[in-house]
């Protein structure tokens, strides 16, 4: 591959790494957020009222188990995304330093 390829390509891989970062970051941040949900869902008596989103209103929940099941499966989810994403990340710096050596051997 030619050289001027070899950069273009690092540099494709430079910017992918980047956004999967970026995207691990958000996910992590979701994951956490859910977490503290759950453990707030959990906390609160059954007597004081839980809200959830419906869109641009507010809805109270009748159904606890039902919110916690919903939680832990988003919780699963974003869980898996953050696992594929931390395992492209994974695979983008093995390539990302091995064409970075290459690139070096070419100088």
């Amino acid at each position: 591959m030619a050289t001027m390829d070899k950069r273009q390509q690092f540099s494709g891989m430079v910017q992918e790494h980047q956004a999967i970062t970026q995207q691990i970051a958000a996910l992590q941040s979701q994951l956490s957020e859910l977490e503290a949900t759950v453990d707030y869902v959990k906390s609160q008596p059954e007597d004081r009222a839980i809200y959830r989103n419906a869109g641009a209103v507010l809805v109270e929940v009748d159904d606890r188990a039902s919110l916690q099941n919903d939680l832990k499966s988003t919780i699963e989810r974003v869980t898996l995304a953050l696992e594929r994403y931390v395992t492209r990340e994974n695979e983008i710096k093995a390539a990302y330093e091995t064409l970075a050596k290459e690139l070096e051997g070419s100088k």
